[in-house]
């Protein structure tokens, strides 16, 4: 069974991109094996970790939020929406562009400084 890694693909991580120079999501892949009864769940300690598609030998984690990812970065939520991208910059830093191509946290930080310049007038 092979472990899932992102691929890093960008040397400095903007803000905000362009979604067409990411992989293209192919939820029906998912879908059809879904379908043709091809997922098999995988657990551990009695709890559900991912899943396998029969025939292939990549386990899709599914995270803290019920998503997981495909090799290339593509990201779903659970019922094999696309919600994104994980990306990685050359330094191995994970980075999340949600499907509008917005980095994820840049609301907050952006929130945050002004914050703190209302707070300082």
């Amino acid at each position: 069974m092979d472990q899932i890694e992102p691929q890093p693909i960008f040397d400095e991580i903007p803000s905000k991109i362009d979604i067409k120079i990411l992989p293209k999501h192919k939820p029906e892949k998912f879908i059809e094996a879904t379908n043709n009864k091809l997922i098999d769940p995988v657990y551990e300690d009695g709890h559900e970790i991912g899943f396998m598609i029969k025939g292939e030998q990549t386990l899709y984690e599914l995270d803290y939020e019920e998503g997981f990812f495909e090799p290339n970065g593509c990201y779903y939520s659970r019922d094999f929406v696309p919600k994104g991208w994980w990306v990685l910059d050359k330094d191995s830093q994970e980075y999340f562009y949600d499907i509008d191509g917005k980095l994820e946290g840049d609301d907050e930080e952006e929130e945050n400084i002004n914050e703190q310049q209302i707070l300082q007038q």
